[in-house]
């Protein structure tokens, strides 16, 4: 292990503690086997790429989206902004948190900012922001009162 990030919290509110760590034999990989339900693929990709898309040109990459290398979609959550970033990658889109974390991985790693725009306008950028985002919806869901039995309180859902 060689370090910790700050944590990150996902869009169902879970806290996620990134670990980073070397793995200096990347034939190991070979031998992993992914979790059902939990990981959709084991792969590589390079971590500066996820700082210059460009930089991934030559992977042979699977896409399902029409921009080339990279796209991103901005929308609400815990504020005014969330910006959602898909990377081309080997085996799958790396995206939302997953790309969230790498990208500040590769931000400490390579000691500089993504070629493109990395937050949305208004965008929480530090864990103790989304904290209090979360606090305050949590305060202000418990001062709400319950919905009677059978009462159906309207949602809506954001997907990328």
């Amino acid at each position: 292990m060689l370090c910790t990030l700050d944590p990150f919290v996902s869009q169902h509110k879970v806290i996620v503690m990134p670990v980073v760590a070397l793995l200096d034999d990347v034939s190991i990989l070979d031998g992993l086997r992914a979790a059902p339900g939990e990981v959709a693929h084991i792969f590589d990709h390079p971590l500066e790429a996820l700082l210059d898309p460009e930089l991934a040109r030559d992977e042979k990459l699977d896409w399902p989206y029409e921009a080339e290398l990279y796209n991103f979609t901005d929308g609400p959550w815990l504020g005014p902004m969330y910006r959602m970033h898909r990377f081309r990658s080997t085996a799958s889109p790396v995206k939302g948190l997953t790309a969230d974390i790498l990208l500040a991985t590769a931000g400490i790693a390579y000691a500089r900012e993504p070629v493109f725009q990395r937050w949305g306008p208004g965008q929480l950028r530090t864990y103790a922001e989304v904290q209090r985002a979360v606090e305050a919806t949590a305060v202000a869901r418990s001062s709400q009162p319950m919905p009677s039995p059978g009462h159906v309180t309207p949602t809506t859902t954001v997907r990328a």
